[in-house]
């Protein structure tokens, strides 16, 4: 942590930086509390009742507006990058805040079409964020979860939502699990038959090989186990040759953020500790445990109001 916190003091002459640490997972750890009837948590609880949602996600949406301290979405702009095939959360932002949420989706896993989906409060753009057109000063609230993994212009990235936020707004965006940590790569291949998942115990994707092994050590690698040749050509050609992870690290993903001029930035981050059986393979490629003990980011940075 002593690390990435100097690392990125030493860029932002601006803004109050907050680092927060844990060592449990963060949905388990910061649950929004009972509180008093009508708070925005009851909100979430009653509005999101009947729709479609990753169990993670709205502890997380939680989670994230706790750390910006906000207690009420009414009248609020929001945009969500990414965003699921239910749309669930989009369609949660918009009960809560009252204005259609506007989603930034190049391709979006969904029967839905867009009139569908304007009824339901969500106005889909099937592009990249940094592509959509966009006026700027507009969103009083950019949220994404489960993105930062996959943003590969993360400088190109952080500008645009900068320039896009309103004066005072937030930026809300997180992302897990990070390229330098057991699941890094991110393999999540569904052949029908059969699905590969890094949330899975018994994917078959080692923790950490993706760090200490080669594309054809890999592969070999999964032929040992009985992976159909053709199954483990794609999980390794995703996993070392797409764009669909960025493979940076923390401080990578953060740099280009806190470089600008935000009022407040707080940066969260989880430890996972690599177990004695990796840390050898680790350090034959110049990797300590502190380069991999963290998989989850949230990024938390708030415009100034003029």
């Amino acid at each position: 942590m002593q690390i990435v916190r100097k690392t990125l003091k030493a860029l932002l002459p601006y803004a109050v930086v907050q680092y927060i640490e844990q060592n449990k997972p963060a949905t388990q750890s910061t649950k929004a509390q009972p509180a008093k009837q009508n708070t925005l948590h009851d909100k979430i609880k009653k509005y999101s009742s009947d729709l479609q949602t990753a169990d993670y996600q709205i502890p997380m949406l939680e989670q994230m507006l706790s750390i910006a301290n906000i207690t009420s979405l009414d009248g609020s702009q929001i945009c969500e990058v990414g965003g699921d095939g239910k749309f669930g959360i989009a369609r949660l932002l918009y009960r809560l805040s009252g204005k259609k949420v506007v989603v930034s989706s190049p391709q979006p896993y969904t029967d839905l079409s867009d009139a569908e989906l304007e009824n339901l409060g969500v106005s889909l753009r099937r592009v990249p964020f940094e592509s959509m057109a966009c006026p700027e000063n507009l969103f009083d609230i950019i949220y994404g979860c489960a993105v930062l993994e996959h943003i590969n212009d993360v400088e190109n990235f952080f500008k645009t939502a900068y320039d896009r936020l309103k004066p005072g707004g937030w930026l809300l965006v997180h992302g897990c699990p990070t390229w330098y940590s057991a699941v890094g790569h991110h393999t999540y291949k569904d052949f029908g038959d059969v699905l590969y998942s890094f949330g899975n115990e018994k994917c078959p994707v080692k923790p950490y090989s993706h760090l200490f092994m080669t594309k054809s050590e890999q592969y070999a690698a999964l032929l040992e186990q009985k992976i159909p040749e053709e199954h483990a050509k794609i999980i390794c050609e995703e996993m070392y040759d797409s764009d669909h992870v960025n493979r940076l690290s923390i401080t990578e993903i953060c740099q280009p953020c806190i470089s600008l001029v935000w009022k407040e930035v707080k940066i969260f981050t989880q430890v996972d500790r690599p177990p004695h059986e990796y840390k050898e393979q680790l350090s034959l490629v110049g990797l300590s445990e502190k380069d991999v003990q963290r998989s989850f980011i949230i990024v938390a940075a708030k415009k100034p109001e003029c």
